[in-house]
Formats: C-alpha cells, structure tokens, sequence
C-alpha cells in the first residue's frame, strides 16, 4: 500500500563535489512510499520537473545526466519535526523544452539510508535491493595495534 505525503517544507540533495542543493522546488507532489521487506524502512518514489541548467550551475552540479547512487537527499515536511533521509537508488532523467528553455526531469527512486546494508549477504540471506552491489568494494580489515 502506498502512501502519500503533502507540503514539503525543504529538500537538500548533497552531492558527491560537496554541493548541497535546495531541491524542494522542483519536486512533484505526492511522493509515493512503499513499503520493500517491512513497514519501517521503504522506498520513495519522487518526480522533479521543470530543473533547468542555470539553477544548478552555482552548485558545480550537472542535472543533464542522471543522479548517481548513493547520493543523499534530506526532506522535512511542514508541521512536522523530524525528517527524512534517504538515497538514491535510481534515477531517469529526460530533456524536454519548455518556454524556449531546456528542462529536466528526474524520475528517482529513493531508498532508506539503511538498505544500504542490504548489500551484503549476511548468514546466508541476500536481500533484494534497488542499489546495485559495487564489485570494487572489499571491506578491509586491519590487525589492532
């Protein structure tokens, strides 16, 4: 079952040069949350339209190409205290002109900080994830001195 949420207040992307981006403006309401393995960690559905080059280019950010995973996104909603954060998991990016202007959309997949994880394979369990596995990575273990 999904579930909508109204009147965001504010959403920052940060970026991998270090940029935090105010991208509440661009964001379609409603974001849609499913529920993937238990109620209390999902994945958020989010549609941002009408982004244009020049906004982002203050930030060192390229919005023609798709957003790469991992990267986080923090929003607060109005009336409420606390917030969300969660990570890309995938992303669909589309030109499109609009009043003479180049414009993008983004159509991106968020997951929950914590499936990240759920990369792993732990006591033979392998979770299904939206982010896929990075075969360069190997933790590295050091002898304590």
């Amino acid at each position: 079952m999904a579930i909508q949420i109204n009147k965001i207040e504010s959403a920052i992307m940060e970026f991998p040069n270090g940029g935090k981006v105010p991208v509440g403006k661009y964001i379609n309401l409603p974001i849609t949350w499913e529920s993937v393995l238990d109620e209390t960690h999902g994945t958020a559905k989010i549609l941002m339209t009408d982004m244009r080059q020049a906004d982002f280019d203050q930030y060192s950010v390229r919005i023609d190409e798709q957003f790469k995973v991992n990267i986080p996104i923090e929003i607060k909603f109005e009336g409420q205290e606390t917030f969300i954060r969660m990570i890309v998991a995938r992303d669909t990016a589309e030109m499109t002109r609009k009043d003479g202007w180049e414009t993008w959309s983004h159509n991106v997949e968020f997951v929950d900080e914590v499936k990240k994880l759920e990369q792993e394979p732990v006591d033979n369990l392998t979770f299904k994830n939206p982010i896929r596995r990075q075969a360069s990575y190997r933790p590295v273990w050091r002898r304590p001195r």
